[in-house]
C-alpha cells in the first residue's frame, strides 16, 4: 500500500513542480540516440501523455554548429512494457513549435562513429513546426532508425506558408553513409509552397519555373519519386506526374494540364523536362513536350496545337517584343512547332513551324483562310509557302524578318513579297480605311 502512495505522490510532484535537474539529466541520458544529444531546459510528467520536455534542443554528435532541432515542447510517450530497455522505452514522440535545420541532420561527422545504431521504431507527430521557412502544420509518420540512416513510412501531413496550405503523403529514406535522401510523395498543394525549399536546395531555375504559374483555387495533384544527395555535388533528380486544373502559366489561362515532369540538377546544370504533356483550353488543345536547359538558357520544344498562337508563343517564351501583336486569330487554327529558343536573347534560337487557320488577320487585313511554314535562326526568320484566300481572291508569297535586339523597343524589320489575285479592291480599301468588313 505504501509503495502505491509514494508512487502517486511522486507523480503529483513531477507533474506539478516538474522534474528536478538531477533527474532531468538522468532522463536525458536514457534517451539514447546514436547521432544526437538531447538538451532540455525543463521537464514534467503528464499522466496521460508521458514525459514533457520544454525548450528542447537536439544537437548532432561530433558536429560543431547550432542545434539540428529546436522545439518549444517535445512529448515522449513511454512504452511501459520496455521501460527497462533504454533503447526501446520511448514509443511515440510529439514535437510542438519546432524549427528543423536539415543541414545539421545531413552534416558529415568530423569524427564519425563506427558500427550501426540500435534499430528502433517510433511513432512521430509534428505540429506547428518549420522547415526551410515552410510551416508543417501537422505531420504523422512511423520512424525507423538503425544502420547508418533512417526511414519514414506512412507520412501524412499538411504544409502551410502565409495564405497557402496543402496536404502530402509518402515515404522518405536517408542513407548517412552515402549522404543520400530519396523518397516518394503524393501532394495536393499549391507548388508555390515548395519554392523556399527549392531555393534552399539551390534550385533557382526550378523555383522560377514554378513561379510562372498561378494555381488559383485548385491545387495541382502530383506523384513524384526523388533523390537528393547532400555531399559536395548536391545532385537532385525527380520524376513526377502532375495534373492541373484552372491554372495560368505566364498569364495564359489553362483549363487542364496533365504530364510528366523530370528534373535533373547537377553542380553544372539544371534541366527540367515536361512531357508528354496535354494542355486543354477553351480554344483548343496542345500536345507535346518541352525541356528547359538552365545552363544554356534555352527551351527545347516539340508539339502540335489548336489554341490561339498568341497564347502558345507566350507560354513557350518565343516571338516576344510585340512580334505577335499585329496578328489576329478569329477562327480555328492548327499548328506544329519544333526546335529551341533562348529565353533571354536571340543568340541561341532555331525552330520551324507550320500553320493553318481560318479568319486570320494581320494589321487591317483579314483572310478567309491562311497557311504557311516558318523557320527562325537567331534573330532572323522566314515565313514561306504563304497561301490563302482573302476578299474573294487568292494570295501567296513569303516574308523575311529581323528581330530587334532582345531588350530593344525598335520595330521588327520586314521584307514582304506578296501576290494577290482576283481580290475585291473595294473590300481592301474598306479595310485600309477602317470601315466595316463584309
Amino acid at each position: 500500500f505504501y509503495p502505491v502512495i509514494l508512487l502517486i505522490i511522486a507523480i503529483l510532484y513531477l507533474s506539478t513542480l516538474g522534474v528536478p535537474s538531477w533527474m532531468l539529466q538522468e532522463l536525458q541520458n536514457r534517451i539514447l540516440m546514436r547521432d544526437f544529444v538531447v538538451d532540455a531546459e525543463a521537464a514534467k510528467v503528464d499522466v496521460l501523455r508521458g514525459l514533457v520536455l520544454e525548450d528542447v534542443k537536439l544537437y548532432r554528435k561530433r558536429v560543431v554548429g547550432p542545434a539540428a532541432v529546436q522545439a518549444g515542447r517535445i512529448v515522449l510517450e513511454p512504452n511501459v512494457f520496455n521501460f527497462r530497455k533504454p533503447e526501446h522505452w520511448i514509443r511515440k514522440v510529439a514535437v510542438r513549435d519546432g524549427v528543423f535545420l536539415p543541414d545539421m541532420f545531413w552534416a558529415q561527422d568530423t569524427a564519425p562513429g563506427t558500427g550501426a545504431g540500435t534499430p528502433r521504431r517510433l511513432d512521430v507527430e509534428l505540429e506547428n513546426c518549420r522547415l526551410y521557412g515552410v510551416e508543417i502544420k501537422k505531420l504523422s509518420m512511423v520512424l525507423e532508425t538503425g544502420g547508418v540512416g533512417f526511414r519514414c513510412d506512412d507520412m501524412a501531413g499538411v504544409l502551410r506558408n502565409e495564405n497557402l496550405e496543402g496536404s502530402f503523403s509518402g515515404t522518405l529514406e536517408y542513407d548517412a553513409g552515402r549522404q543520400l535522401c530519396r523518397g516518394h510523395v503524393e501532394t495536393l498543394l499549391n507548388l508555390h509552397l515548395l519554392i523556399p525549399v527549392l531555393e534552399a536546395w539551390d534550385m533557382p531555375y526550378t523555383a522560377e519555373l514554378i513561379g510562372r504559374f498561378d494555381f488559383g483555387d485548385a491545387p495541382p495533384r502530383c506523384r513524384a519519386d526523388f533523390r537528393k544527395t547532400f555531399d559536395d555535388a548536391g545532385e537532385f533528380h525527380m520524376a513526377a506526374d502532375v495534373s492541373l486544373e484552372n491554372v495560368a502559366y505566364r498569364g495564359v489561362e489553362v483549363m487542364t494540364a496533365d504530364g510528366g515532369v523530370n528534373i535533373a540538377l547537377t553542380p553544372t546544370n539544371s534541366i527540367v523536362t515536361v512531357g508528354p504533356l496535354t494542355i486543354t483550353r477553351r480554344d483548343g488543345i496542345v500536345k507535346g513536350s518541352l525541356t528547359v536547359d538552365a545552363q544554356a538558357e534555352v527551351v527545347h520544344f516539340d508539339g502540335e496545337s489548336t489554341i490561339d498562337p498568341k497564347a502558345l508563343t507566350r507560354m513557350i517564351g518565343i516571338l516576344g517584343n510585340g512580334a505577335m501583336d499585329p496578328w489576329r486569330f478569329e477562327g480555328p487554327v492548327s499548328m506544329t512547332a519544333r526546335g529551341y529558343s533562348s529565353y533571354r536573347s536571340y543568340s541561341n534560337v532555331a525552330f520551324e513551324a507550320s500553320f493553318e487557320g481560318r479568319n486570320v488577320g494581320i494589321g487591317p487585313f483579314l483572310a478567309q483562310d491562311c497557311a504557311f511554314t516558318m523557320e527562325m535562326e537567331g534573330a532572323t526568320g522566314t515565313v514561306s509557302d504563304i497561301r490563302g484566300r482573302i476578299y474573294g481572291g487568292e494570295f501567296d508569297g513569303r516574308v523575311a524578318f529581323e528581330m530587334p535586339p532582345w531588350d530593344s523597343t525598335n520595330d521588327i524589320a520586314c521584307a514582304v513579297e506578296l501576290r494577290v489575285a482576283d481580290a475585291s479592291l473595294e473590300k481592301v480599301m474598306k479595310s485600309l480605311t477602317n470601315e466595316k468588313r463584309e
